[in-house]
């Protein structure tokens, strides 16, 4: 009898520990279903939630300012690059004429200059708020804080 119990508090425990194992992954796969489905909760478009100027959480000497169409990468204050953007649904390597330069929506962001006939560099945009703007590049992560 006294094995018995035993046996069946193992099992209530292991069968309590699995349940709150499934609760917690489907809370994190929620949020992330939601960061996915809504990137710019508090603006009408991608491009519109982009406008303004981002701080690299990484190094606050590394900024970046869009504004409408047109980003501007700083370091220490100085501009480095001034490109223009195309937002995009993929990064495919092809004439930038090719590309709808209208579209205000898009999980991708496209640079370019009229120097090249393709595009620079494309970033996707892993989330975006009123405040928080996560872009990858090649695997890595560029986090940026609004100023």
């Amino acid at each position: 009898m006294f094995i018995k119990i035993k046996t069946m508090k193992a099992i209530f425990i292991v069968m309590l520990l699995c349940s709150f194992s499934f609760i917690s992954k489907t809370k994190s796969n929620n949020r992330k279903e939601s960061i996915s489905k809504n990137l710019m909760p508090f603006f009408s478009s991608t491009l519109d939630s982009l406008q303004g100027t981002w701080v690299s959480i990484e190094d606050v000497s590394a900024k970046i300012i869009i504004t409408n169409n047109l980003m501007y990468s700083y370091y220490e204050n100085i501009c480095n690059d001034t490109s223009k953007l195309i937002l995009a649904d993929g990064c495919i390597a092809m004439e930038v004429s090719n590309y709808d330069k209208t579209k205000v929506n898009g999980k991708y962001l496209i640079l370019y200059n009229d120097e090249y006939l393709e595009y620079n560099s494309c970033y996707r945009i892993g989330y975006l708020s009123n405040t928080s703007l996560d872009l990858y590049y090649d695997g890595k992560r560029l986090a940026y804080n609004k100023q």
